[in-house]
């Protein structure tokens, strides 16, 4: 068999078929390349956009936790100021028995069970 024949296939020699792939593969890389530089801009996009979405609830947290703190006292106050009235109705009520009680000469009712609130 000649040597001919096999050598020259495509009219160049097996240096310059082995540099032509070699090309082209560097050619694919080098796309595969640019593709992750887009894919790592955009991730770096991201990122920045996550770290804004993180500062700005940060700032809302510390709104929030200053308005609670703001508003704690002014609960306090109401809750206490409710429960003042509420008691404050339950001995009017019991006078109010006994003022009933008077007046209508018979025996005031007497409670056997306590209201919710008082423990």
């Amino acid at each position: 068999m000649s040597q001919e024949n096999t050598r020259n296939i495509d009219g160049r020699s097996f240096e310059e078929r082995v540099f032509a792939r070699f090309d082209g593969i560097s050619a694919r890389f080098d796309g595969i390349d640019r593709r992750f530089d887009g894919i790592d801009a955009r991730l770096d996009g991201i990122d920045a956009r996550f770290d804004a979405v993180e500062t700005r609830l940060e700032a809302l947290e510390t709104q929030v936790e200053k308005r609670a703190l703001e508003t704690k006292p002014i609960w306090e106050r109401a809750l206490a100021e409710i429960l003042e009235i509420r008691e404050s109705l339950a001995t009017s009520s019991a006078n109010w028995m006994s003022l009933a009680a008077i007046l209508f000469k018979c025996e005031p009712i007497k409670r056997t069970w306590k209201p919710d609130w008082k423990s």
